[in-house]
């Protein structure tokens, strides 16, 4: 392992530690792979230690690197990316709201509807009510969210 190296002097204080960039393990590649993993567990739930686990990072080295390079902290990024695929879900299918809630990951419509009236400022019914007719055309939703992820990612998953 070449962490355990020993050094014989303590590094002064303005030294960079060192880098894992050589490792593969930049902070663009932590962000893709983090966001690849929450993207292909949307309906069944990830923890973010798991993430951790599968990226070989500390939780804090994941959270330090999704506040710097998003502003946002992993586990609200993640709430995002699920309430961006519930909003999908209530324009492109006819599907109950509670079936939208339980396939992208909610343990209770209450929880669901809170959350995504939060995010979106109107509930998921108001929502897709308002869909309908002419504002349907005027709504791309999936176009705007590969547009913020791709603005999130600067380039293709890892």
């Amino acid at each position: 392992m070449t962490n355990a190296f020993v050094h014989g002097q303590p590094r002064p204080a303005e030294t960079p530690q060192r880098s894992d960039a050589a490792y593969g393990l930049d902070e663009q590649t932590i962000l893709r792979r983090a966001l690849r993993l929450m993207n292909e567990h949307i309906e069944f739930h990830i923890d973010l230690s798991e993430i951790c686990a599968s990226l070989r990072i500390s939780r804090r080295r994941l959270e330090r690197t999704f506040l710097k390079q998003t502003g946002r902290s992993p586990a609200a990024a993640y709430l995002d990316i699920r309430l961006q695929v519930a909003r999908d879900q209530l324009f492109y299918t006819a599907n109950a709201i509670s079936h939208v809630a339980e396939v992208t990951g909610f343990q209770s419509d209450a929880h669901f509807c809170r959350a995504f009236r939060k995010r979106f400022g109107a509930s998921p019914s108001t929502v897709r009510r308002n869909f309908q007719g002419d504002q349907r055309s005027k709504y791309h939703p999936a176009g705007v969210r590969l547009i913020e992820l791709g603005m999130l990612l600067a380039g293709p998953f890892a």
